[in-house]
């Protein structure tokens, strides 16, 4: 059996015709293969050079931004040391009429005053030693002063010791009980919290870069709301994840909320099985790519999968109020959706004519994803997919393919960049040059200096915490 190129569909060997599209099948020949090589090889290459520019661009942008803030460091210093320099010459310059005022009193009470620090400083010879702030007189408190140091000092002791007894105890707390201490991270990677306003923020199904908040008093805002924020100055090629606040509930929308929002008519059999918490993440808003994702309930992915189904031929016109809304009016796909895969996953995908942009959604790994670019669905495939057994050379098949769409991202590792599937020897050679890039987690520990090119379970667990998101 073979694909025909025009249908891709399924055709007998021989056959010169397909019996599905009535087209002649071309016969692929070998100057054809190697002619398709060439232009994936020089596809792969433009790809790498312009992420090498991309990445150049972010770093220069970062210098830039820590000059800046090193420069207003510096004149925060200057601006704060000369403030300190004036209170000092208040303080250590006795005024003539307050000398005088000091004075006076002293008679009237019959006691000789203390020298001042400028007299002091006027009977001393002139010394090299630092000056020796002393703004106050050097007077002996009274009985009753000390008394209440005293307590003072007392009352910070018993607070410190209280303290310390409540902070064993939590401890202790903590160390007898069987629930995991979370670890929250930045950037929508941690657990949920509130927020300054006292909202609680859900956990993000995907790690960002940065983040920006839309506050909302109703639904009704929620569209022309969005629609500005994706027009604003969202930043370029950088995942920003979207967080909808609505004021007056005190609450983040949900997922029913914002397709209700935008007129999106879902089944509603797929609202039922998702979890309510939603997470909107922008990458390219001059393009207007972004994406949903929502995680459907425990064991309800075939029903989800079903939902999608039946909801297939309607989802592009469901969709059309909030293509409008971010800018993309009168879409015309350019074929009907389709079922692709990436990666071993499955997804759904069309394209529109004259226009860098898409439909792609799919369920992948309990996730429910939905992205207006197919790279970008590629992209989160690429992070929600990962390693689950040892690989090594002669291997192939998914997994392997995985492992090369990883490696292939770092051109010093793997600079071949060559997706098979077939851990061969470019392969092996990549994975040994990751192991030796972060040996002190994959080589240090078992006593091993050079890398093996073999994916064992110390590297498989680096790869997904690198590559996972």
């Amino acid at each position: 059996m073979k694909t025909c190129p025009n249908c891709q569909k399924e055709i007998s060997e021989n056959d010169k015709f397909c019996g599905w599209c009535g087209k002649e099948v071309l016969q692929e020949t070998a100057a054809d293969r190697e002619a398709i090589n060439t232009i994936r090889i020089k596809a792969k290459e433009e790809e790498k050079q312009r992420k090498e520019a991309e990445a150049k661009e972010r770093e220069e942008k970062t210098v830039k931004i820590v000059r800046e803030q090193a420069q207003e460091e510096v004149k925060k210093i200057e601006k704060e040391k000369t403030k300190k320099e004036q209170i000092f010459e208040k303080l250590t310059k006795t005024p003539l009429a307050e000398k005088k005022r000091r004075e006076e009193y002293m008679q009237k009470i019959g006691v000789k005053g203390p020298k001042t620090i400028n007299e002091e400083q006027e009977q001393r010879p002139p010394q090299d030693k630092e000056v020796v702030f002393r703004p106050f007189l050097q007077i002996k408190p009274s009985n009753f002063e000390k008394v209440w140091i005293r307590v003072l000092l007392l009352m910070v002791i018993f607070s410190l010791a209280a303290l310390a007894t409540a902070l064993q105890l939590d401890i202790l707390k903590i160390g007898n009980g069987n629930e995991p201490i979370e670890i929250v991270e930045p950037n929508g990677g941690g657990g949920e919290k509130p927020n300054e306003e006292g909202i609680v923020i859900p956990t993000s199904h995907f790690k960002t870069d940065d983040s920006s908040d839309i506050e909302i008093e109703s639904l009704e805002n929620l569209a022309s709301a969005f629609s500005e924020k994706i027009k604003g100055d969202l930043q370029e090629k950088t995942f920003t994840r979207i967080v909808i606040e609505n004021v007056t509930e005190q609450k983040v929308v949900s997922l029913g909320e914002f397709l209700e929002a935008f007129e999106i008519e879902a089944p509603e059999s797929f609202i039922q099985q998702m979890k309510p918490d939603l997470t909107i993440v922008v990458y390219s808003p001059l393009n207007r790519h972004l994406t949903l994702l929502a995680e459907a309930k425990e064991g309800k992915g075939e029903i989800v999968l079903e939902a999608l189904d039946a909801w297939q031929k309607e989802m592009i016109a469901d969709f059309d109020f909030f293509f409008r809304s971010i800018g993309k009016p009168k879409m015309v796909p350019n074929h009907p959706i389709e079922k692709a895969g990436y990666l071993g996953r499955g997804y759904y995908s069309t394209t529109f004519f004259e226009e860098n942009f898409s439909i792609s959604y799919g369920l992948i790994n309990g996730l429910f994803i939905f992205a207006t670019s197919e790279d970008l669905m590629k992209d989160l495939i690429e992070s929600k997919v990962s390693l689950t057994k040892d690989l090594k050379a002669g291997d192939e098949g998914t997994e392997v393919e995985i492992l090369q769409t990883w490696l292939a991202e770092d051109i010093k590792i793997y600079p071949e960049g060559t997706i098979t599937g077939y851990y061969g020897g470019l392969t092996e050679k990549a994975v040994a040059r990751f192991q030796q890039k972060y040996s002190d987690d994959i080589l240090k520990p078992f006593g091993l200096v050079e890398g093996t090119g073999m994916v064992d379970k110390s590297t498989r667990d680096k790869l997904n915490e690198i590559y996972r998101r």
